[in-house]
């Protein structure tokens, strides 16, 4: 029996110990017997003395077993496990803002919560994941305290955990697509129209079918030439503001950066040979656009069918 325990604790450090390596962060010297923040301590968990500078960590705790449906958690769209009563489960996750998501399906209907929470580097986040009815689940986050109280009788996750954050990669540009601005929005207006929407709606499930490859979201507004310098710069911004709370609004939690550009880079030659007004407006359509670039930490995404069209 003290040959099988030590096996697992070794496999337990050595998986752990290869995460880290793989985040760029030194090996961590490991605890005897250390337990998450040091509040579940009926449960025997390998884990580092201390989080690096350059990572922080989530610990999810389910303590209600009345709803035996079992809840998918996801940190910034990605998978990370799913999470039976009485049990915790925990993730690494780069600092900063954390989109988390709650999923569960009852037949075919999908009931789900989110909640946005900040993770500083070295340090540990608890949510309690709770049960709000019965096929809904909720999200709160909890204290140190509070989960002394809530830890009794816990036992750590099985579930493979799946969301292994890259910390400090610099993101590149792995999809650009560039999207009408006339067939977005009215024209000089910022109100997307019917078919704009339609078309954003098709790249929200473009892009979530993606997965984990996207890291962030960058969307540039650009206008033609015509009109006044400040103006085109607020126009191209509020656009591109307005496309972004559109994909936040409907599912997409991907980190997004919105720039206005104006009409400093146009793709025409100006038009400038074009003296009928309606023809101008014609002519310059290109150059009023919504560039939106895809980032992530690889340069090419196969087979996942992305269309500007």
């Amino acid at each position: 029996m003290k040959i099988h325990y030590y096996l697992k604790r070794a496999i337990q450090s050595s998986i752990l110990a290869t995460s880290l390596l793989l985040l760029g962060c030194s090996t961590p010297e490991f605890a005897r017997v250390k337990t998450t923040g040091g509040y579940l301590s009926e449960t025997k968990v390998a884990l580092p003395e201390r989080l690096s500078e350059e990572i922080g960590r989530i610990v999810f705790i389910r303590k209600e077993a009345s709803n035996q449906h079992i809840p998918t958690i996801f940190i910034n769209e990605r998978v990370m496990g799913s999470l039976p009563p009485e049990r915790y489960t925990e993730s690494l996750v780069c600092p900063g803002e954390q989109a988390i998501r709650i999923d569960t399906r009852t037949g075919t209907n999908l009931h789900g919560a989110e909640q946005q929470i900040s993770v500083a580097a070295g340090s540990t986040q608890y949510l309690q994941v709770y049960e709000s009815n019965d096929t809904d689940f909720g999200i709160r986050e909890i204290s140190e305290e509070q989960v002394k109280d809530l830890s009794k009788g816990l036992s750590q996750s099985h579930v493979i955990n799946r969301h292994q954050p890259i910390c400090n990669a610099p993101l590149k540009v792995i999809k650009n697509i560039n999207l009408a601005a006339d067939a977005l929005f009215k024209f000089d207006s910022t109100q997307m129209i019917p078919a704009g929407q339609a078309r954003v709606d098709k790249l929200i499930r473009d892009i979530q079918s993606m997965g984990a490859q996207v890291e962030q979201i960058r969307i540039i507004g650009h206008t033609d030439r015509l009109g006044a310098v400040a103006y085109n710069d607020r126009l191209s911004q509020e656009r591109a503001k307005t496309v972004a709370l559109y994909m936040k609004q409907h599912g997409l939690n991907i980190p997004t950066v919105t720039e206005g550009r104006g009409s400093r880079e146009p793709v025409t030659n100006g038009c400038k040979n074009q003296t009928n007004a309606r023809k101008l407006i014609q002519c310059l359509q290109p150059d009023r656009r919504v560039s939106i670039d895809l980032m992530g930490t690889v340069e090419q995404i196969e087979n996942k069918g992305i269309s500007s069209k």
